[in-house]
């Protein structure tokens, strides 16, 4: 019976495809920030415009991968990746003057970072739960 138990508790860990919320948020950024030229008035800046979409089009695509395979933290590294990218690419990019592309670089990129960090840790946290069953 307590075989039993561990093994229900086991199951309840782990993750399941197409329910976490990381993956959903991230996909989430990755369309608002596609969308982002339009939305916030920044499409005649063709820099920071084609650097959004490329981006949204990567996160998003990378953001429905990880959420057909939840415990793959292939995807989450991309993600992290991105996040740095998008932080940094006002001014290497040389859009930082352009407040509103800048700042949606900024939040989103600092926002992708985090949600990549904690599904790695979460996805280490309930492999080594899982080997431990």
């Amino acid at each position: 019976q307590i075989m039993e138990t561990l093994h229900g508790i086991k199951e309840e860990i782990h993750m399941k495809p197409w329910r976490t919320f990381q993956d959903w948020s991230s996909l989430v950024l990755g369309a608002v920030l596609f969308l982002a030229p339009w939305l916030f008035g920044t499409a005649a800046n063709a820099t920071s415009s084609w650097n959004a979409w490329i981006i949204g089009v990567i996160v998003a695509g990378m953001a429905l991968f990880a959420l057909a395979r939840p415990m793959a933290a292939t995807y989450e590294g991309v993600e992290a990746v991105a996040g740095v990218w998008l932080f940094l690419a006002p001014w290497i990019l040389g859009f930082a003057a352009v407040g509103a592309a800048a700042w949606t670089g900024w939040i989103i990129g600092v926002l992708l970072v985090a949600l990549a960090t904690w599904k790695l840790a979460q996805v280490r946290r309930e492999s080594v739960h899982a080997t431990a069953f």
